[in-house]
């Protein structure tokens, strides 16, 4: 409680930058106070509500991360449509299209999200602490680049459990479970276990629950 007191004034001025002052002082995102934030020709939407988004808070305990947590948006429109929860230690990084968030999204520790293109995630996702979501690298082999945006899905209700990676390319269907250690990077059936490296559907027609 008393790291989130300490980020409110500063979480109430780039509000009320981002926002405008009527919106904005209702404080829809709560940024870590040593969050790094860097914001450029991009909009950010949300559901206007008193810490809708918290960023740079909490995460499993026992699970070692940076205090600083990393926050970049360039060149993109970020929808967060109802409460999100990047932990401590989390990178956000969009540098150019729309990134979407679902309802009850978590992020656990050390996650990074580094995406540029078309980025969708629904309703009730959980991610495990060092999961990556990534479009690429920075760096392109000669004569083999693409004129293709990327693109990712991970739809409803889904856990991904720690140490998984998801690549360009990825699409994680309903009510889905991916193992720790997966590299997923093509499309996936619903309630379905997925692991491996590549992953693969390991079983089909499961459930689970939180």
């Amino acid at each position: 409680m008393f790291e989130k007191i300490l980020s409110v004034p500063r979480s109430l001025i780039l509000c009320i930058i981002l926002f405008g002052l009527r919106e904005g002082i209702k404080l829809p995102i709560l940024f870590h106070y040593t969050t790094k934030i860097n914001i450029k020709n991009s909009n950010i939407v949300t559901n206007i509500n008193f810490g809708r988004v918290l960023f740079g808070f909490g995460g499993s305990a026992g699970v070692i991360s940076p205090k600083k947590s990393f926050f970049s948006i360039k060149n993109a429109t970020v929808h967060f449509n109802g409460k999100a929860n990047f932990s401590q230690g989390c990178s956000l990084r969009i540098d150019k299209g729309e990134a979407h968030f679902g309802k009850d999204f978590f992020l656990n520790k050390n996650g990074l999200i580094y995406f540029n293109g078309s980025l969708y995630i629904g309703d009730s996702v959980i991610l495990g602490w060092n999961v990556q979501i990534l479009s690429g690298e920075e760096h392109f082999i000669v004569k083999e680049t693409s004129s293709l945006i990327p693109s990712m899905k991970i739809k409803n209700n889904i856990w991904i459990a720690s140490n998984v990676i998801l690549l360009n390319g990825t699409t994680i269907n309903s009510n889905s479970v991916v193992a720790t250690g997966a590299v997923c990077n093509k499309k996936y059936q619903k309630n379905s276990l997925i692991g491996g490296i590549p992953a693969v559907e390991k079983k089909y027609n499961i459930t689970w629950k939180k």
